[in-house]
């Protein structure tokens, strides 16, 4: 009828229909309907009605959009989550949509690099009567054998991770030597959650055995997958 479309909606009416239950975009055409025929008709009647209360029924409405237990749910389950999550909201509240999403999607990012770049990794120590290792910090009563330490990488091994890997290595043998009874003479990592080895990972991998070799331990690699 206009020769054109909207480009964006309201915010304040977007919230009247969610607030109301409306399920389809017909909800639009009849909330025009009846513009009209307010605009046309029942202007009188609206006339000298106090703006606070225009006010208040959006107020209303809008606190529907809120979802307060998500930001509840992601303070238990991943702080950096709601850190991103507050980011956007704050951003596209006080700024902008675009923004909003922009930031978040670059807080994202930051993190996954992040996560990349320091990984996760584990003492990992035998359960009882069985074969099984695991986190001595998740399982406390796993059994560390003395003159060996056993270790998980939980990422690939490659340039962004390798000095940081190498660090956390050392730090778990020497760790390992102030409690062991007798010197450590195996330093075993657990390659099964690692995916991928570039030549930066397989540099500090080989400059770690070259370093515990002359110290006279030896460094075993175990469960490796095939393109590892």
């Amino acid at each position: 009828m206009f020769q054109a479309y909207p480009t964006t909606g309201s915010f304040s009416r977007s919230a009247i229909k969610q607030s109301v239950g409306t399920k389809s975009i017909l909800s639009g055409m009849f909330v025009a309907i009846f513009v009209g025929i307010t605009l046309l008709w029942l202007t009188p009647v609206f006339e000298y009605m106090p703006y606070p209360t225009f006010a208040a029924i959006i107020i209303a409405a809008a606190l529907a959009l809120f979802d307060y237990p998500e930001p509840i749910h992601l303070w238990k389950v991943d702080k950096l989550d709601l850190l991103v999550w507050l980011s956007c909201f704050f951003v596209t509240v006080f700024v902008g949509v675009d923004y909003g999403i922009g930031v978040s999607a670059g807080l994202s990012l930051l993190i996954v690099l992040y996560e990349s770049a320091y990984p996760h990794s584990a003492v990992l120590g035998r359960l009882h009567e069985s074969s099984v290792y695991r986190n001595v910090k998740q399982y406390p009563e796993a059994v560390e054998y003395n003159g060996i330490v056993i270790a998980r990488i939980d990422a690939p091994l490659y340039f962004a991770n390798a000095e940081y890997t190498r660090e956390k290595l050392s730090k778990y043998q020497e760790a390992a030597a102030s409690r062991s009874e007798i010197p450590i003479q195996f330093l075993i990592i657990d390659l099964a959650p690692v995916s991928h080895v570039d030549s930066s990972g397989l540099t500090c991998i080989v400059e770690l055995a070259q370093t515990y070799q002359a110290k006279g331990m030896t460094l075993v690699l175990c469960n490796p997958s095939k393109p590892v």
